[in-house]
């Protein structure tokens, strides 16, 4: 049978719903929610930050590729700085639900000796940033250098 048909059988359903009840947290990107404020639980809310932080590493992976396109590499920064952007908003929102500070966290590291050298802001400029081999396009060359 189809996948759609497999995901509309009862049985599906079911367990997806035992699996609900027992508290198994939702981690399908897919199924991410668009407002943040929407998820209550501080553990779901969590596991959709560490979502967004794995997303947020393979497409830093991506971008490094030799052979990505210039068009490919915009719509990759984009998408990377859209991901920044969803979990800097989680982290808000498990800040407000009482969870751990992460917008705090990070920030003195390289005062304490545990990162040297390590670019991980990639490129700003206005509020936006470039990543990996987005900063070699000749564009953004031209707009850094004159920043």
């Amino acid at each position: 049978s189809r996948n759609k048909e497999k995901a509309q059988a009862s049985l599906n359903r079911f367990h997806d719903q035992k699996a609900k009840e027992a508290g198994v947290l939702e981690s399908n990107p897919n199924l991410r929610p668009k407002y943040v404020q929407s998820v209550d639980s501080l553990p779901q809310a969590e596991k959709w930050r560490s979502t967004i932080i794995s997303e947020i590493s393979t497409r830093l992976t991506w971008i490094q590729d030799p052979d990505a396109t210039d068009a490919e590499l915009r719509e990759l920064n984009d998408t990377i700085n859209k991901l920044f952007n969803e979990k800097r908003a989680w982290e808000y929102h498990i800040k407000s639900l009482g969870g751990n500070d992460y917008l705090n966290f990070g920030k003195n590291l390289s005062s304490t000796g545990l990162l040297t050298n390590v670019d991980l802001s990639g490129a700003t400029s206005r509020g936006y940033r470039y990543f990996g081999r987005a900063k070699e396009l000749p564009d953004v060359k031209k707009l850094l250098e004159t920043k």
